[in-house]
């Protein structure tokens, strides 16, 4: 069940739960291969797991080409990769009811 007083997309337990996608388990987030501001950071995931699972990681690949997602912009130099989450954590702050 949601606690709603406090942080709306987390159980009791501080699990964090979808209240778009009921059929989501607790623990788990959707991100969709045809959502643009989604398909990056799924690209960045099939990178690092690329030494674990290079078929899994070839095939997240080819699905985000099949939805058009592979551009000039996209770039999985590892250093760019690591100075873009270095801004987009110091960009991020927490609302005003975490605090």
């Amino acid at each position: 069940m949601p606690n709603k007083r406090r942080r709306p997309h987390l159980t009791q337990r501080g699990v964090f739960k979808s209240d778009k996608y009921g059929w989501c388990k607790a623990g788990f987030l959707v991100l969709k291969f045809t959502d643009p501001m989604a398909q990056d950071l799924i690209a960045d995931y099939a990178d690092r797991r690329v030494e674990i699972d290079q078929e899994f990681s070839e095939d997240v690949m080819t699905a985000l080409d099949n939805v058009g997602f592979f551009s000039e912009e996209y770039n999985p130099n590892i250093f760019t990769r690591f100075i873009n989450r270095i801004v987009s954590v110091v960009r991020w702050r927490p609302s005003q009811s975490a605090t």
